[in-house]
């Protein structure tokens, strides 16, 4: 008869055998995971009264590629709007386009450009500028000036502060969202000489990311809904929105809607809701509509 015998050396051998493959597979997801979630996101404002607003999202895809996405709000159905990523900001803009972007149609516009990420970055400061239509070029209708982390012209690096003493829904906040105060994308603002900057916060399924983050008195926050859900931010406390100064929810149906840190409605994904904070202190904010979802803004 004949008889199978297993010894110690086979199993060390499988063993072993699978220990390499598990390494293998470590380094490989490593060595992915570097080149992939590079991203920024870019609020892009009207220009000569369009009325057309939104956002871009610049993404590497992998060594050599970048996806640029592009969703804009009101503007014209089925005409094509030409896009390009220039030189420059929107106030300064080289009529020189870098990069051709796909035609925005019906608001939206994907593009892969074969250019690096780090490239790109390279080449800053960066625009996306939109014009009206092919036939009209000259005619720019939104701009959103390319702001990279760290990138910032006269940016100065931001310590990690402690949440105010006064204690309120943030008190339990997470070291990992702690250190988020820093990761709000700046953005220089184009429309004047002043050094006003502008910081985005994103609304996503999860919440506000980041949910916590310090600002100098002067400077514009952006919000931008990239949820599933609308998104209607406003002051705390629910439901009356009245702790920031001079806002009310009831001032939504007057003249003053304006000038409180209120939304005043639901905007749907893609929507964007812009405030500037004028006084100093810790401001609690939340979506109106889903107020288990809120977040501060810290105003030095």
């Amino acid at each position: 008869m004949n008889y199978s015998h297993k010894t110690k050396s086979d199993g060390v051998g499988v063993t072993t055998i699978i220990i390499i493959i598990a390494i293998i597979t470590i380094i490989g997801y490593v060595f992915w995971s570097k080149t992939q979630g590079e991203s920024v996101q870019v609020v892009i404002n009207e220009q000569n009264g369009s009325g057309e607003e939104g956002t871009a999202s610049i993404k590497k895809i992998d060594a050599d590629t970048v996806e640029v996405q592009i969703v804009l709000t009101g503007g014209p159905t089925g005409v094509p709007q030409p896009a390009h990523v220039h030189k420059g900001t929107c106030a300064t803009l080289d009529p020189k386009a870098l990069h051709a972007l796909t035609d925005i149609t019906n608001g939206k516009s994907v593009t892969f450009i074969q250019t690096s990420y780090e490239s790109l970055k390279e080449e800053w400061p960066i625009a996306i500028n939109i014009h009206k239509s092919a036939n009209e070029l000259g005619i720019y209708v939104a701009c959103g000036d390319i702001s990279f982390p760290g990138m910032v012209k006269n940016e100065t690096k931001k310590e990690v502060n402690p949440i105010s003493e006064n204690k309120g829904p943030l008190d339990d906040i997470s070291v990992e969202e702690d250190r988020l105060i820093n990761d709000a994308t700046e953005v220089p603002n184009s429309k004047s000489d002043d050094e006003v900057k502008t910081f985005i916060i994103t609304y996503t399924d999860k919440g506000f990311t980041p949910a916590l983050i310090e600002v100098t008195v002067g400077s514009k926050v952006s919000f931008v809904n990239e949820s599933g859900n609308s998104m209607w931010v406003a002051s705390a406390m629910h439901p009356t929105h009245r702790v920031y100064p001079g806002s009310d929810i009831i001032k939504c149906e007057t003249a003053e809607k304006n000038n409180i840190f209120d939304q005043c409605k639901g905007t749907p994904r893609g929507g964007i809701y812009s405030f500037t904070f004028s006084e100093k202190g810790t401001w609690g904010y939340h979506n109106h509509l889903k107020s288990s979802d809120f977040g501060q803004v810290m105003v030095k």
